[in-house]
């Protein structure tokens, strides 16, 4: 799913500047947006939100993008962008936030710790207005006990997790979306390039940014020849005399089947 991002803030100035990069890499392959769109299988649509700088591509999404353009600035800039520390004081782990709004926990571990903290911190004060010193020291000590033993403990499963995630992946992307640490691991998961299977796919990838540059100059020649354009018209002209209107309906309708994806 494709999320706007808000103007005026940083994840919009990221996504702007990360579709002037894209948009830079595809003149300088000399591949189209449609073009990279089904090389990375998305829909022309979200390609144009990430040209505008309206919409920050996902982690697999932007990499894929890379990948197909060979052109790594795109991860590095990506991986920039979607990495933030976790906001759970004493954690502090860089995490990856693929979602539209704003994530301040790296895990839902975090989350409910920083939870109990509140509830804890509230509980509190209601007893120091109503207890005295010595109860409010003991609950105190308490709860000091428990975070730190939970804090310990959250910490040490954090870096076994990532410890055994690097370790299967050297890369850091994970590639195995049936791994049981998937939903866990601190790795961004890498989306491969689906090899093309039907004809119109087949021909788009055999329609590489040296074939392309090829035609351009082909055509290039041949229109700057004196009186190639007056000469194409008139061809043009014999050809549309010798057919009946149900032929030339026919061919249009035939070339419109043929430009669809």
């Amino acid at each position: 799913m494709t999320y706007a991002v808000t103007p005026g803030t940083i994840k919009a100035t990221q996504a702007k500047q990360f579709g002037d990069e894209m948009v830079k890499a595809c003149r300088e392959r000399g591949i189209s947006f449609n073009e990279l769109a089904r090389s990375v299988g998305h829909g022309h649509t979200a390609i144009d939100h990430y040209r505008k700088g309206s919409s920050l591509p996902r982690t697999e999404t932007a990499i894929a993008i890379a990948e197909a353009l060979n052109w790594p600035k795109l991860k590095t800039m990506i991986l920039s962008f979607r990495s933030y520390p976790c906001a759970r004081a004493g954690c502090g782990r860089v995490f990856v936030n693929e979602g539209g709004g704003p994530k301040l926990y790296c895990s839902t571990a975090c989350l409910k710790i920083a939870e109990n903290l509140r509830i804890a911190e509230r509980r509190r004060r209601q007893a120091g207005q109503l207890d005295t010193a010595r109860h409010r020291n003991a609950a105190d000590r308490r709860m000091k006990g428990v975070i730190t033993t939970l804090q310990g403990e959250l910490a040490v499963l954090h870096d076994r997790i990532e410890a055994m995630c690097r370790s299967c992946e050297p890369e850091g992307l994970c590639r195995n979306i049936d791994c049981d640490l998937r939903t866990v691991s601190p790795l961004p998961f890498h989306k491969p390039i689906t090899e093309p299977t039907t004809d119109h796919e087949l021909r788009a990838a055999r329609w590489t940014p040296e074939r392309h540059r090829a035609h351009s100059e082909s055509l290039r020649k041949r229109w700057s020849r004196s009186g190639e354009r007056q000469a194409q018209s008139e061809r043009t002209a014999t050809w549309h005399a010798t057919r009946t209107p149900e032929q030339r309906a026919g061919v249009h309708s035939t070339r419109n089947v043929r430009s669809k994806p």
